[in-house]
């Protein structure tokens, strides 16, 4: 049998689900410090990037928690 990596299976193992735990966590963290970093930055460019990368790890840990709905 094939997966199609865009897929959910019907099933999560745990194992899976550990992983999945640790990305949603890394993902969290990541916004919480580009938060931090945000504070003390003043160029536009660099706050430019900081919140396109605050979007992304955003993104990501929805679509983790869509992964587990």
């Amino acid at each position: 049998m094939v997966f199609n990596m865009k897929e959910t299976p019907n099933m999560i193992t745990p194992k899976d689900l550990l992983y999945i735990e640790d990305m949603m966590n890394w993902n969290l963290i990541m916004n919480k410090k580009i938060k931090e970093y945000l504070e003390c930055v003043d160029s536009a460019e660099v706050k430019e990037l900081l919140n396109t990368a605050k979007k992304m790890h955003k993104k990501h840990f929805k679509e983790l928690l869509t992964i587990l709905e």
